[in-house]
């Protein structure tokens, strides 16, 4: 799982598994805190990539244990088997005015 909390440089220093099918999320918790209810999440995914499933504002947990409590995912696949991919989570928050946002994310695919 690849995890971002959208205020750090996001690290992924093992290669995307071209064979693997993986779940991407980008925490919002700041964003929630400071404007409201998460409305609607949409991922914009590269060509070659196909989104199986995805969830909106659910907990995560990400590697170093750190839980948040509204986060987006998408599950992926891919039949890419080199170069460098950028996924983008585009997010509606409630609040006056209206407020969306994007967050990215870029994975790497190394053959080896």
């Amino acid at each position: 799982m690849i995890t971002h909390d959208g205020q750090t440089i996001p690290k992924d220093p093992n290669p995307w598994d071209p064979d693997a099918i993986e779940w991407l999320s980008m925490a919002w918790d700041d964003v929630v805190s400071c404007n409201g209810s998460m409305l609607s999440s949409t991922w914009i995914i590269p060509t070659g990539w196909m989104s199986l499933d995805e969830r909106e504002n659910v907990p995560v947990i990400d590697c170093d244990g750190t839980q948040y409590d509204h986060a987006n995912q998408v599950n992926m696949s891919t039949t890419e088997t080199e170069g460098s991919f950028t996924f983008t989570n585009r997010a509606t928050f409630g609040g006056n005015p209206t407020l969306s946002l994007d967050r990215s994310v870029t994975v790497k695919i190394k053959t080896l």
